[in-house]
């Protein structure tokens, strides 16, 4: 699977987070490894760097082969805060679409009979 991290400017991307990263969507895509080819990562700050709530945004785009991507966003303090927010997110939200395509599959295989 490939990684890809985008930040705006205000936002560091180290070799820490770079490693965060890769952890946090290793764990969150290990039962869907053999169907998601991609996911790219956008961190962004929302407030140009003010101190202000949770302004850090993590938008995670993950790329089903054969499937519309889908994409999920969380906002927290930190830019790890977001990933795994995000990730969590991600992990409903991927599991909700291949069970719907488990189910669809189902449908088709009583109509068949």
């Amino acid at each position: 699977m490939d990684i890809q991290i985008n930040t705006d400017r205000h936002v560091a991307v180290d070799d820490q987070l770079r490693d965060r990263v890769r952890e946090e969507l290793d764990s969150v895509l290990a039962h869907f490894e053999h169907t998601v080819t991609r996911v790219e990562v956008h961190f962004r700050d929302d407030s140009a760097a003010r101190a202000v709530g949770p302004h850090i945004r993590c938008l995670l785009e993950a790329r089903p082969s054969g499937r519309e991507p889908v994409t999920v966003e969380a906002f927290a303090a930190t830019a790890t805060q977001a990933l795994v927010g995000a990730g969590a997110k991600l992990e409903s939200r991927l599991q909700h679409v291949f069970d719907r395509v488990g189910a669809t599959r189902l449908r088709a295989t009583i109509r068949g009979r």
